[in-house]
């Protein structure tokens, strides 16, 4: 697909085309989207190069996100643990709500007479962890049965904290970050890392006299009865911590997704397990995030009476710190009138690192950016359609990639908004406003420093490549 149209007679036929292209490069291919010999070089004749600099950079507090819904078309991971000393963007505590289902509907333990032995809560490391991964500092971490209703089919934010029984602890662990990343021995057979925590007697004494009866009859019952499980960490003012790491809940196996193995034995058998595990299409989860941000020097940048913009701004994954930019078109929209958008890139730059924790806590490996309209509301850019695709996430991109600044390594994101600008254009806007944040996938982790408009070395600008209609 050209990206530029042929002259014609009337201004007006062409405009008709530049609306048809916007609407048309929805349902383009990736390798159409980005290949770059689809743009017109720069010929300063017909095609012209503009970097646009009036860009107004603020950071806000998004306070909340979705971390618990029923769409996931990937695996699920939640964050359980607490960073209490990050020197700028202050700390954070992360813990995982979910549910777990038996093996089988209308279950019941094998053989005559069975005992449980022990019931180990098994949650799978996923590989990532956001912070210090060579923190010797152990995380005391404690388990609660969840009583308030919790439903697949409801939504949840990092914000909610459901109800849980603390009177009756379901068991507690110290969590070590070098031990969790290690592979585990399971009675002397290795085993993918996972984090295992030994629950008190009466959940497996809970479980077996309950085993067999109305309560286990389905799954809708079962958890209706067995509402779910909260894993939290020391939220205490002396909690330590210097990581988050993550953990999967789904998976094909005990030692792949969340679940309690149940080892038990009976009259004729002295070594029987079982699990009850996560089920994703009939369990409920969530990650409630907490960030205290008090008396540490991101605060001076959330925005004041009369702040209009900020030399430099943060962004983490949400909730927490976003990127509140302002695109200034009013003195190029004359300029721009009468034009085709081949390319728009948002260009952002880490600040160089200085200190070790601003490489300890790592940058986000993807920024997503958000529409904001007149009345505050977000909405999708242009170029995101369909959402049904991740074609337009690709040409989007906004991925992590290395550069220099004065000899100095640091991260850019270049975000691909040629729709979004052609839109503001064709609607005569004197500014488009967007939100840019880290991706979802692992909420609570990472965080950016990157220069604003009045940065000396690090400066956000917008690279434009537009086509003037003859």
């Amino acid at each position: 697909m050209k990206l530029f149209p042929l002259k014609a007679s009337s201004f007006f036929v062409q405009l008709s085309a530049v609306i048809l292209l916007v609407s048309s490069l929805q349902a383009c291919k990736e390798d159409t989207l980005i290949n770059s010999t689809v743009l017109p070089p720069v010929d300063n004749i017909n095609t012209f190069a503009l970097e646009l600099d009036s860009i107004q950079t603020l950071t806000v507090n998004d306070d909340s996100v979705l971390t618990g819904y029923n769409y996931y078309s990937s695996d699920i991971f939640k964050g359980i643990g607490v960073i209490n000393a990050d020197p700028f963007f202050g700390k954070t505590y992360a813990g995982a709500f979910f549910q777990i289902v038996p093996p089988t509907t209308s279950f019941t333990f094998a053989g005559t007479n069975p005992v449980i032995d022990s019931a180990i809560l098994v949650l799978p490391y996923s590989g990532v962890i956001y912070g210090d991964s060579n923190a010797t500092v152990n995380q005391q971490l404690n388990v609660f049965q969840i009583e308030d209703a919790f439903s697949r089919d409801s939504l949840y934010y990092s914000n909610q904290k459901l109800g849980v029984n603390r009177l009756k602890p379901m068991g507690s662990a110290i969590m070590n970050i070098r031990k969790v990343m290690d592979s585990a021995t399971v009675w002397g057979v290795k085993v993918a890392p996972q984090l295992r925590i030994k629950l008190n007697s009466w959940v497996a004494d809970s479980i077996l006299a309950n085993a067999g009866g109305s309560k286990f009859a389905d799954y809708p019952t079962f958890l209706t009865w067995f509402k779910g499980i909260y894993v939290e960490p020391d939220t205490t003012a002396s909690a330590t911590g210097r990581a988050i790491p993550y953990f999967k809940l789904d998976g094909l196996d005990q030692n792949s997704r969340a679940n309690i193995i149940f080892y038990y034995h009976n009259s004729t058998d002295d070594s029987l397990s079982t699990s009850f595990g996560f089920v994703s299409s009939y369990c409920a989860h969530s990650n409630w995030i907490k960030r205290s941000f008090n008396s540490y020097p991101i605060t001076n940048y959330f925005p004041a009476s009369g702040k209009v913009t900020d030399s430099i701004f943060m962004i983490q994954n949400e909730p927490g710190a976003a990127g509140d930019i302002t695109i200034r078109l009013d003195k190029v929209l004359s300029q721009l009138n009468k034009t085709i958008i081949n390319k728009a890139e948002l260009v952002i730059t880490q600040l160089a690192p200085t200190s070790a924790d601003d490489t300890l806590f790592e940058a986000p490996v993807r920024l997503f950016p958000s529409g904001i309209d007149s009345t505050g509301t977000t909405y999708t850019i242009a170029d995101r359609y369909p959402t049904s695709s991740n074609e337009p996430l690709n040409f989007i991109d906004g991925t992590r990639r290395v550069a220099y600044v004065n000899n100095q390594k640091v991260y850019q994101y270049i975000l691909n908004i040629p729709r979004e600008i052609q839109s503001a254009i064709l609607k005569n806007r004197n500014f488009v406003h967007l939100r840019l944040n880290g991706t979802v996938s692992f909420p609570g982790a990472y965080r950016l420093k990157a220069g604003g408009n009045k940065h000396s070395s690090s400066k956000i600008k917008l690279n434009i490549i537009y086509t003037k209609i003859q």
